[in-house]
């Protein structure tokens, strides 16, 4: 149980490219994404079975980190 908000990690791992924030509620490795699912809005399959919402302002963002992978 940690008791640090995720802004907090999020600085920590902003040095480290695979780390990535798709939505104010979720920081993800990158390097673990299954799928993107365009439907519903949009959000990320992990490899862990876990669905990652992508935010709306943040999807076009995203597209284009996924493209360069």
């Amino acid at each position: 149980m940690i008791s640090k908000p995720l802004t907090h990690f999020v600085e920590i791992l902003a040095t480290v490219p695979t780390f990535y924030r798709p939505h104010r509620s979720y920081l993800i490795n990158l390097s673990y994404i299954k799928q993107y699912v365009k439907k519903d809005g949009g959000y990320i399959l992990m490899d862990n079975g876990l669905s990652v919402s992508v935010a709306k302002d943040k999807k076009e963002e995203f597209l284009s980190i996924v493209q360069n992978l």
